[in-house]
């Protein structure tokens, strides 16, 4: 027990300066961290014990939600004793160890709490003296970062007498790493500026990986720090914004006068300087970039919901391809590659009508679409129309033979009257003269040489008549030279005459 209402359970942890156990609180009966400080450490420093008990009154006078709570302290057995909260999480410092460079965001976060504790402190006159990612605690809340400010053991009260009295001459309060020039120079005349200069570092640090200066020994470091330049931030990060850089510039900035005035105003500039890129990666958590369309599908995103992207093939999109580019046009692959066949049902491809709203890409599509298929049913209309009014010639060829040769009555409309006297050789006295009807269906053979003539039919006006066939030589012998006139009588054929 280490007082009537504090149990001791277990311990949390122990160094070269003391212990720290997890206690459990009788009468409010919950947890709490009981920190003891070694007692070699007060016998060999007869100030360790005054900064001791200045460390747990000055984090219960800072009235804030981001400073660690302290409930009592007290000796006990010899050994002084301080019970604070219990915190659960990890400190900023094995959050880097683990996770490496934080993002702008939650660095921004971690800054904005941090700035808040120091106001509160700076306001009553304490200066932190070692702030570094060891002491910004880093517990979850409500599914995020709350952030506890620890140890004010080294802080610099407000009665700077009596802190003078408890810091030696020749001692160094802070870790080196985030120390201020002056702080190198001069431990008991620092500022709370030297706490807004130890953040920035720590920010810095965060950010990138690395703290802004190093050196092998303590003094090595120090002079570097007071003389030497830091490398720009967006020179390890070119993706942070540039407005980092002027920033660091001035928090960083050698002579005290010249950084931020307050804690507020750090935090202030900070958000000033990285609104743009904390805005834009906050916005693409909550609407995250769709991926581009994979070539061989063409994709419909809804606007309204930049997640939602469905290829072409799967929301059964009925496309007609009448031209061997017209699936290039539709899917965007380049033409003479054939559109994939889609093996699923036709019932399975049909999106309902709100899921989904076509962009003017596939819009555009389907108008080329139609258009082509217009532009074709319109052309072969008029290549219809150009064959029915083109003349269509056929051949007729009169060959001697016994064989009767059909002919239409088409074309026997369109052939003149063949008379017998072409082609009877009968005496006038044996026969009378035959006369070729027009709607005869049987051409006559003919003993004369083969003759091609056409035959013209379709629309139009009609074509001449074929020029008459060759002229047997006259027969003249006998009967032969003899005819009948229009009135019947038997005349002399004019050839014989």
């Amino acid at each position: 027990m280490v007082t009537s209402k504090i149990r001791l359970e277990r311990e949390l942890g122990a160094g070269g300066m003391g212990s720290v156990w997890i206690a459990r609180n009788l009468a409010l009966e919950v947890d709490v961290a009981v920190k003891f400080i070694a007692a070699h450490v007060i016998a060999g420093d007869p100030t360790a014990l005054a900064r001791f008990k200045r460390e747990a009154t000055l984090a219960a006078q800072i009235k804030s939600h981001h400073v660690v709570q302290v409930f009592d302290h007290g000796v006990t057995d010899g050994t002084a004793f301080m019970v604070m909260e219990l915190l659960d999480g990890e400190s900023l410092q094995d959050r880097m160890h683990s996770q490496g460079p934080l993002s702008l965001e939650e660095c921004s976060h971690i800054l904005n709490q941090t700035c808040s504790a120091l106001n509160e402190a700076h306001q009553l006159g304490v200066v932190h003296r070692d702030i570094k990612p060891d002491n910004i605690y880093l517990t979850p809340h409500d599914g995020s970062i709350f952030v506890k400010v620890l140890d004010f053991g080294i802080a610099k009260a407000p009665d700077s007498a009596r802190s003078a009295r408890l810091t030696a001459t020749s001692a160094v309060a802070g870790t080196p790493h985030y120390m201020s020039p002056e702080q190198f120079l001069s431990t008991r005349n620092v500022t709370t500026r030297a706490d807004l200069w130890s953040l920035a570092v720590v920010v810095y640090e965060a950010l990138t990986g690395f703290t802004p200066w190093n050196g092998d020994t303590v003094t090595a470091l120090g002079m570097a720090v007071c003389q030497n330049d830091f490398p720009a931030i967006t020179a390890l990060r070119p993706e942070l914004p540039a407005g980092l850089d002027a920033f660091f510039h001035k928090a960083l900035s050698k002579r005290p006068e010249d950084r931020h005035a307050t804690a507020k105003e750090l935090a202030r500039e900070f958000q000033h300087a990285t609104a743009t890129a904390i805005h834009s990666s906050a916005a693409g958590a909550m609407h995250p970039q769709a991926p581009l369309p994979t070539a061989g599908a063409a994709a419909i995103v809804d606007p309204h919901t930049p997640s939602l992207q469905m290829p072409a093939a799967t929301i059964g999109i009925e496309t007609v391809t009448p031209a061997a580019n017209q699936d290039a046009v539709l899917s965007g692959r380049p033409t003479g590659q054939s559109m994939p066949p889609v093996t699923q049902p036709a019932a399975q491809l049909v999106a309902p009508a709100s899921s989904t709203k076509p962009s003017w890409v596939a819009v555009l599509a389907a108008l080329v679409g139609t258009a082509i298929v217009s532009v074709a049913a319109v052309w072969a209309l008029l290549r219809q129309d150009a064959d029915e009014s083109a003349p269509t010639t056929a051949t007729a060829v009169t060959t001697d033979t016994s064989t009767p040769v059909p002919v239409t009555s088409a074309s026997a409309s369109a052939v003149s009257t063949v008379t017998a006297a072409e082609t009877d050789t009968t005496p006038p006295a044996d026969s009378a003269t035959p006369t070729a009807s027009a709607s005869t269906a049987v051409a006559q053979p003919a003993h004369t040489a083969t003759a091609v003539r056409p035959i013209v039919t379709g629309k139009g006006t009609p074509p001449p008549p074929p020029p008459p066939p060759p002229q047997p030589a006259a027969n003249c012998e006998g009967n032969a030279a003899y005819t009948r006139d229009g009135k019947g009588h038997l005349v002399i054929r004019p050839e014989c005459q």
